[in-house]
């Protein structure tokens, strides 16, 4: 299923805290002025650092150009500047990008992994109907790999913007009426060499992204004891981790009344939120959370923090809370480091089209790691990044056992 590669690929996989960034930042100054990078980051929010640490090595950012960011990062690229961008550019990159990407054998940083598959319901929400007509009208589908082909190249309609993602190999289908939006292969095979910077990589759906194209990479390690010697390592016996005591750091809230709300195995999961029986549980947990910050944790607005699904912020919210509001899926920001007062209040799963999708490719997605990765991740966003000890409350029985056990594997004692 791979198209013709030579890039090699490496997996950096190692806890938070461990050097990852610090080491790949003393890569790029050890590089030749010869060798050409892009460091590919979540946000902007992240992008000064890297510019600041690349010491020497003319970091650029893409500028907007005729009214589009990605005509700027085009431009750097033709020019054979290394580049810092973000993870949504990156996604966009086209054959005009990928052409001076491989002229120039770029080597690529990515920190944290891609979203690399999603359920595709189109611009205009396409509903199983549409779906079913697009596929028997416009187009075949590989019965190996799922990924759409478009019969007539000429075809200029409705289906316009599905017609660009099937012949960019970015669309698959699924049980005669789901379509997955697969991220453009192309964009990760023309480097010379890929870095991906991450921890629980298993967990994640690049993971199976990486075994779906028959990926191939190999795994590195973080070693070293401060930020100026951080450095990779391909043996895992030098491998440095954190020595933290993490029972130490996280106070999870045990009270039986208030995770009561939580006890179902899948209680707090995406489809709870949305069935409208649970409407007065979701009251109460609204209750609950007004009472851990307000009551037990007696905290300031600004110390507080709590991750939900989106589609149930607006019922959950609250006085004294509201502002400290992020996705349950936000990693790779500094932005909330000062608050130790926290709160994820969802159950994690792999959504079940894209699950169902790499099943039935052969390819079995790790539930548990998914849902203890991105709990992990959204909690570093808190003050226990800065070695802060912090109150948790997770009401979920299960994503509560999944980090217990967690943390009783990965703390070291003092």
């Amino acid at each position: 299923m791979n198209e013709v590669s030579n890039c090699k690929y490496y997996v950096v996989d190692s806890i938070m805290g461990s050097g990852k960034t610090s080491s790949a930042i003393n890569y790029i100054n050890s590089l030749p002025d010869s060798y050409h990078f892009m460091f590919v980051a979540p946000y902007l929010s992240e992008v000064d650092r890297i510019v600041e640490s690349c010491w020497g090595k003319n970091v650029s950012q893409p500028f907007y150009k005729e009214g589009r960011k990605l005509n700027g990062l085009y431009d750097l690229l033709e020019q054979g500047k290394n580049v810092i961008t973000t993870h949504q550019l990156f996604s966009k990159l086209g054959d005009k990008g990928i052409g001076s990407i491989r002229s120039f054998g770029y080597i690529c940083f990515i920190d944290e992994t891609l979203d690399c598959v999603n359920s595709y319901d189109g611009d205009d929400e396409l509903n199983s109907y549409d779906t079913a007509g697009l596929l028997k009208g416009f187009v075949d589908v590989d019965v190996n790999t799922g990924l759409v082909k478009w019969r007539d190249p000429n075809y200029w309609g409705r289906f316009a913007t599905e017609k660009e993602l099937a012949d960019n190999n970015e669309l698959a289908y699924y049980n005669d009426n789901v379509l997955i939006k697969i991220f453009p292969l192309k964009v990760l095979t023309c480097f010379k060499e890929l870095y991906v910077l991450t921890y629980l990589f298993e967990g994640s759906f690049m993971s199976c992204y990486f075994k779906y194209f028959g990926l191939e990479y190999t795994n590195l390690y973080v070693t070293g004891d401060n930020i100026t010697n951080f450095t990779f390592t391909g043996d895992k016996d030098k491998e440095s981790k954190p020595k933290k005591n993490y029972r130490n750091l996280i106070h999870i809230l045990h009270n039986d009344k208030m995770n009561d709300v939580g006890w179902d195995n899948y209680s707090l999961s995406y489809s709870w939120f949305k069935r409208e029986s649970n409407n007065g549980d979701i009251e109460k947990l609204k209750g609950n959370l007004h009472n851990y910050f307000q009551n037990i944790c007696n905290a300031k607005s600004s110390k507080c923090l709590w991750a939900a699904f989106k589609q149930s912020r607006e019922k959950l919210t609250g006085k004294g809370y509201s502002k400290g509001y992020i996705v349950p899926n936000t990693r790779a920001t500094n932005d909330y480091a000062d608050r130790d007062v926290v709160a994820y209040v969802v159950n994690r799963f792999v959504n079940t089209n894209i699950s169902n999708f790499f099943k039935s490719k052969g390819i079995e997605p790790n539930e548990d790691l998914f849902a203890l990765s991105e709990m992990i991740q959204c909690i570093w966003r808190s003050a226990i990044r800065k070695d802060k000890p912090i109150t948790l409350y997770v009401p979920s029985r299960r994503m509560r056992g999944l980090l217990e056990n967690w943390i009783e594997e990965n703390s070291c004692d003092e």
